[in-house]
Parts: structure tokens; sequence; C-alpha cells
């Protein structure tokens, strides 16, 4: 566990002093411990799905596309319930499409945006998910395990 602190110095230099190699500050005076907190990276799931945007053109992605690569790549799962049947394999279909839908916004889309690692747009009759700059910096760190 990382346990924060903060160091006071014994003595700050002054600002007016214009040395290139000098320190702002010296010695240790008093060491304050900081309240712990949990330091948190984003889920595996969420870390392959970046992967997943970062490797289409510019970033970005439509959500018809995402779903049908999250599902192949295990990181959504949706139930294809032949008891759900009603009137027509297309029906079922469609309740697949939306269920996946949900799925992937539950699971991914929504976790994403509060990292504030994607965007979402609509082009058209589109609904388009971006990378942001923050979600290329954090796949540059965090990638290294996929």
């Amino acid at each position: 566990m990382i346990k924060p602190y903060y160091v006071v110095p014994e003595r700050y230099n002054s600002s007016l002093i214009r040395e290139e190699e000098k320190q702002e500050t010296e010695g240790v005076k008093d060491i304050i411990g900081l309240p712990e907190y949990k330091i948190e990276i984003p889920t595996d799931k969420l870390i392959r799905c970046l992967d997943i945007i970062n490797k289409k053109t510019d970033g970005k992605i439509t959500k018809r596309e995402l779903k049908d690569l999250a599902i192949q790549n295990n990181l959504i799962y949706v139930e294809d319930d032949d008891k759900k049947t009603i009137g027509s394999k297309k029906r079922v279909r469609e309740y697949s499409d939306q269920a996946a839908y949900m799925t992937m916004n539950k699971t991914l889309i929504e976790p994403l945006l509060d990292w504030r690692f994607i965007t979402q747009s609509k082009i058209g009759s589109h609904h388009v998910v971006s990378l942001t700059d923050d979600g290329k910096h954090a796949l540059k760190f965090l990638n290294a395990d996929i």
C-alpha cells in the first residue's frame, strides 16, 4: 500500500536568486502523514475495450462495430435464449442486439466515460465512440499486460 506524506522543509530558498541548479527547499523540518486513499486502475475488460477502439482509424469506432467486437473478444456476453422467441428469429435477434447494446453501455461505455477515456457523439445516424487524450495516454501505460 502506498502511504502518502508531505515533507515540510527546513528552509525555502529565495525565488529572487536566479541560480539554475539551486533547489527550492532544503532540509526536513517535519513529515506530515496524509489521509490514505485508494488508487485504482481500470479493469482488464476496459483496457481491452480501449485497445479495440484505438486500433480503429483515428481512435474512433461506431457503437455497432464496438458491440460486435466486444462480443467477439468476450468483453460482453449476451444470452441467446430461445424461450424468448415471439414470432420470428428476426425478433429474437433484435432482442439480442438490444441486450448487447445495454450490456455494452453498462459494462464498458459508462465506466470509460466515468474515467474520461472516451467520448460519444452522433454523426448522421451513427453513434461514434472516440478515445480522448486521457484514454490514449492511459492505454500507453496500462496496455503492457494485455
